[in-house]
């Protein structure tokens, strides 16, 4: 089991390395290689892997002996643990029992979903946009996954495929009237596609549950931004980190709250 944590953590590092490298040639100065952001000097191997980086060099490059911005090693070692975390929760242990077609499927989807999660966040927060082609390829990817637990290894059932698909569409046009109705300024149709991909995964009633913590999150962050003085009240703040932080809590207390709200509402 251990060695299967093991790679699993060292996969999510270099999935995290990715990650990042894949952020910067979108919205970054990279144009196919990674670069210093100071000297813009290419990277050696060992300085694209941050930690690896953080090591040897003290995560400076190795040219110009300036710092590389502290996110990398961050983003690295964050999906590196989420990708063990998962690997845990499946309890997959294919070296002594074989490989479990069910098994291996929960894992690369989490993998997948928590991949894409850390790339969405890792955009939004430092440029303010998601791309529109990732949020497209997450919705079609997340429901060929579906497709394949429910035709193919029978995980779901018909209904609860058709049950994601309603609340994913539901959710879908919900926010896309605040998108038309705030003139495109609440929200980008990029985070209207995003919150259908959290549905798709979570289906109902545990999506109300996102949606509480989601926006009691983002209501709390903002206002202490504004009582700092960091934000103001018009200031422009990323939606998808409170989406991430809300997904994250209604993983673990999702049920629970679902159930109280639907009660509450009868």
């Amino acid at each position: 089991m251990l060695l299967i944590y093991l790679l699993s953590l060292l996969l999510g590092i270099f999935v995290g390395s990715l990650i990042n490298y894949a952020a910067y040639k979108i919205y970054g100065n990279f144009k196919g290689e990674f670069k210093c952001p100071s000297c813009k000097h290419k990277l050696r191997s060992n300085e694209v892997v941050s930690i690896i980086s953080y090591l040897t060099f003290q995560n400076r490059c190795s040219f110009c002996n300036k710092l590389l911005p502290k996110k990398y090693p961050i983003v690295e070692a964050l999906t590196g643990l989420i990708f063990t975390f998962i690997a845990y929760n499946v309890n997959l242990n294919f070296f002594e029992s074989g490989i479990n077609e069910i098994e291996l499927f929960k894992l690369i989807f989490g993998w997948f979903a928590a991949s894409y999660l850390i790339m969405i966040i890792s955009l939004d927060t430092k440029w303010y946009i998601i791309p529109e082609k990732l949020t497209s390829a997450g919705l079609v990817l997340t429901i060929l996954l579906l497709s394949v637990g429910t035709f193919i290894l029978n995980i779901y059932t018909l209904e609860e495929l058709s049950l994601r698909i309603i609340t994913a569409f539901i959710t879908f046009l919900t926010f896309f009237v605040v998108f038309m109705f705030s003139s495109k300024r609440a929200i980008s149709f990029s985070d209207v596609k995003f919150v259908t991909f959290i549905a798709l995964l979570f289906s109902f009633p545990n999506i109300i549950s996102v949606f509480i913590f989601t926006f009691l999150s983002g209501t709390i962050a903002g206002l202490i931004l504004v009582l700092l003085k960091k934000k103001t009240i018009k200031s422009k703040i990323p939606f998808s980190p409170f989406l991430i932080i809300g997904t994250v809590i209604a993983l673990v207390y999702g049920s629970n709250v679902a159930e109280w709200y639907l009660s509450f509402c009868k």
